[in-house]
């Protein structure tokens, strides 16, 4: 399949597929495809700019992992969601920081996004939180 985004908004959008056959007792499985539409330039190409540098440490983690950054990148904020989405989380960092610790006490063992929003643009990290 093909995914046109053209006319659809910045932001996470989901496309559920629910696969069944044809036998007398039918099974069926659902996948969830998460979709992340950032915003373009006029060549339409991504905008999300270079942000390389930024690194989540350690991964997997059980107490708490470390973002970090190069001095002149300011990060707005930082938001955790789950696979489903959803925020579970969401920290801003001081305008002058280059780290920030994320607290995982509160976080089921299991996979995690991590969005750091910059002056450039957003990136986003996977982060796992191993069970103890």
């Amino acid at each position: 399949f093909e995914i046109n985004s053209d006319e659809a908004e910045a932001g996470l959008h989901y496309i559920t597929f629910t696969a069944t056959n044809d036998d007398a007792e039918p099974l069926s499985s659902t996948y969830v495809l998460q979709v992340e539409k950032t915003g373009t330039g006029s060549n339409g190409i991504a905008a999300n700019g270079r942000l390389e540098d930024i690194a989540l440490a350690p991964n997997p983690a059980q107490e708490s992992s470390t973002l970090t950054w190069p001095a002149g990148v300011v990060v707005r904020s930082v938001v955790v969601l789950g696979l489903d989405g959803k925020q579970v989380a969401t920290f801003s960092p001081t305008a002058r920081a280059q780290r920030l610790v994320l607290p995982l006490d509160g976080l089921a063992a299991g996979t995690y996004l991590v969005r750091a929003l910059t002056q450039s643009g957003v990136r986003t990290e996977r982060l796992v939180k191993a069970p103890r």
